[in-house]
């Protein structure tokens, strides 16, 4: 009897965070987060394809640590739910 070869689906792994989750997890707003970007105080996004920029996660919490921004005092380390 003969065994059906198994169904191999590849992991599919985001590649960054998008614009809106990266202001969230830094703890600011999308315009505060764009005027960062814009100011060259945070890296800029990839962009994978049009219309779809990612963040990439080490660099922007490199780059938030070094502007000594910290959303601990929200009383929340949104690094602890990544990490």
């Amino acid at each position: 009897m003969r065994r059906a070869a198994p169904i191999i689906v590849p992991e599919i792994e985001p590649l960054g965070v998008s614009p809106r989750e990266a202001a969230r997890l830094i703890g600011v707003s999308l315009p505060t987060l764009a005027r960062l970007v814009g100011e060259g105080r945070i890296t800029p996004p990839l962009r994978l394809a049009p219309r779809c920029p990612r963040f990439d996660l080490a660099k922007l919490r490199e780059d938030w640590a070094r502007l000594g921004g910290s959303s601990v005092s929200k009383g929340v380390n949104p690094w602890d739910s990544i990490l």
